[in-house]
């Protein structure tokens, strides 16, 4: 910013006290460059205005909200033109896009499905799992000593046998694999040593059949499991300890 000298008339930079022309004290001059010719300090408010110190009524507060637009009509608009601002409605109303419902995968299912332990053919939902899409869930029996920690433990489910050596579980450590794909599809393979120790009965059948038996009348996947529907019970185990489970949709 710059200052005008009062005797000669030369420009100073506002950072000295006099002059530098003539000597003559500058300090409190008010600039001549018209862009900086505002000094809120020396500016009195209007009256009714609130002095803040600050320049109140001069500039407005950040915090206040801004004021509406105003809305100027330069010539007379034509008879049954509607006033500026106010809603036009269209000739006819536009209709909604229509809803179209998502078909099922083919070969899949649709919603959450859970698998329901049986117990004397009747279901106990507290001793369930679900399997969401895109999952694949190892179904056994925890052993922390050789580090087996499968998705679904069916250990606590199952009843031990009792040896004259201790203590015996009749389902292993990794029973079988069970997914579902992308498509929603369900799939159940026996795990790579044990195949055969888990058992399919189609829904509507009362014959349980192994997984490999199962292959030709069952879609198979590239991994050697079959196909599995809502209403099939699975059997894993064997004698006391024997765990069988239905598919359930929600």
């Amino acid at each position: 910013m710059f200052v005008t000298c009062s005797a000669c008339g030369a420009l100073n930079q506002e950072v000295g006290k006099y002059c530098e022309q003539c000597g003559t004290k500058v300090v409190g001059l008010v600039s001549a460059d018209p862009a900086d010719a505002l000094n809120l300090d020396e500016v009195v408010p209007p009256a009714g205005v609130a002095e803040n110190g600050n320049g109140a009524g001069i500039f407005p507060s950040l915090d206040a909200p801004a004021a509406p637009p105003v809305m100027v009509e330069s010539d007379p608009a034509p008879e049954g033109t509607p006033p500026l601002g106010a809603d036009v409605p269209t000739s006819e109303p536009i209709p909604a896009a229509p809803t179209v419902p998502s078909a099922p995968p083919e070969g899949g299912t649709t919603g959450r499905v859970r698998f329901v332990r049986l117990e004397n053919g009747v279901q106990n939902p507290l001793q369930s799992f679900v399997v969401p899409v895109g999952s694949r869930m190892l179904i056994g029996r925890t052993d922390p000593a050789n580090g087996v920690f499968p998705d679904v433990d069916i250990m606590m489910w199952s009843q031990r046998v009792t040896t004259p050596d201790g203590p015996l579980y009749t389902v292993h450590r990794k029973q079988c694999f069970v997914s579902r794909d992308g498509d929603g599809v369900l799939w159940v393979v026996d795990y790579k040593e044990y195949v055969g120790d888990t058992m399919v009965s189609p829904a509507g059948s009362g014959q349980f059949r192994t997984i490999p038996a199962l292959a030709g009348d069952r879609e198979a996947n590239a991994e050697g499991g079959i196909r599995l529907e809502v209403g099939d019970r699975l059997l894993m185990g064997q004698a006391e300890g024997m765990l069988i489970f239905v598919i359930t949709q929600e």
